[in-house]
């Protein structure tokens, strides 16, 4: 199950397929990492200048000692056992970058990951 919370429109300008190609990344790594049939949580919001989009998942989530070095390529995170080329956040990463903005891993339980790129005036 994948949920969205959009409330209200975030403009920003930006590459239509490597903002794509970063949330599929955070889709997929949602859906690979969290719970069978667990809910999967997308949030978006504008703050403090920045569209924000935030992917929830309800799994393990990323040790506070590996957030850096998952964006790195070829780092697969805390399960080694899941397949992958371990590129998906490092492409995610680089996307955000490219776009003026970053990405990181918040708090909380489960895997939460942020991409922020500066937004457009409404």
């Amino acid at each position: 199950l994948v949920e969205v919370d959009a409330p209200e429109p975030v403009p920003a300008s930006f590459d239509a397929g490597g903002i794509r190609q970063a949330i599929d990344n955070l889709l997929g790594n949602a859906v690979k990492y969290g719970p069978e049939g667990g809910t999967v949580r997308v949030l978006v919001r504008r703050d403090d200048g920045l569209a924000r989009v935030l992917v929830h998942d309800d799994g393990p989530g990323i040790p506070a000692e590996e957030r850096e070095r998952v964006f790195e390529p070829f780092e697969r995170g805390p399960s080694r056992k899941v397949e992958g080329a371990g590129l998906g956040l490092a492409i995610v990463r680089e996307v955000a970058t490219g776009h003026g903005g970053r990405a990181y891993v918040a708090e909380g339980a489960g895997g939460n990951v942020v991409v922020e790129i500066p937004a457009r005036a409404p």
